[in-house]
């Protein structure tokens, strides 16, 4: 009986000795920070638009990088074999701070099926979605 005692609390104390091995080589791997990209509002984006009537939009960047980055964008829609740039610029963000780009998309050329995209060039992110030409 005293052996069993002894192999059970020498198993304890391995498994616990093993336990802390790993709690502290999990504690030395290091964070990578990362920046978000999304729609404002998601749910209110419409999914058709008329011609020549405008789509607002708008998307938010938060910076969870550790450090002030510098974010360049770029807006564009997409139909038939059509690509135009709607928007584009550069912005700095400090750790923990948030911009919102307010945006405006005015189509005036038939389309059925377009796809509108946000992308951080220098972060390679992208946000899209799509939108069908409104024809009632």
């Amino acid at each position: 009986m005293k052996k069993f005692t002894l192999y059970l609390l020498l198993l304890l104390v391995l498994i616990t000795l093993v336990s802390l091995l790993i709690f502290n080589a999990f504690q030395q791997i290091p964070k990578e920070g990362f920046s978000e990209i999304y729609f404002d509002d998601f749910n209110e984006i419409p999914t058709s638009i008329k011609l020549n009537e405008p789509l607002k939009f708008s998307f938010i960047v938060i910076n969870k990088e550790a450090n002030e980055e510098n974010y360049d964008y770029i807006v564009m829609i997409k139909y038939k074999s059509k690509q135009d740039i709607i928007d584009s610029g550069s912005f700095s963000l400090k750790n923990n701070e948030i911009n919102i780009i307010e945006e405006t998309i005015l189509v005036k050329e038939d389309f059925n099926l377009a796809i509108v995209s946000v992308k951080l060039l220098n972060k390679n992110q992208e946000i899209h979605f799509w939108v069908r030409q409104d024809v009632s």
